[in-house]
């Protein structure tokens, strides 16, 4: 809250919108239609890391299991 009050050029979005919904304040974002090409790209680019991720985390989760028993105990 202090680097909010004081300015401070580097905030995390995240943490702003934390404090304002702390103080009851909601925020609006008016964007323009023109703005939907570039929107829908972006949101494509997320969708296409996220699926990255988990295959990476898919990756890893199997490298990580045990091996398969194989038969002698």
């Amino acid at each position: 809250m202090v680097r909010v009050e004081n300015g401070a050029e580097g905030i995390q979005w995240g943490k702003l919108f934390q404090v304002l919904n702390g103080l009851g304040i909601r925020v609006l974002a008016d964007v323009p239609d023109a703005a939907s090409p570039l929107i829908a790209t972006e949101r494509d680019k997320l969708r296409q890391r996220q699926a990255r991720s988990r295959q990476r985390q898919a990756l890893v989760e199997a490298a990580s299991e045990p091996a398969a028993k194989d038969g002698h105990d």
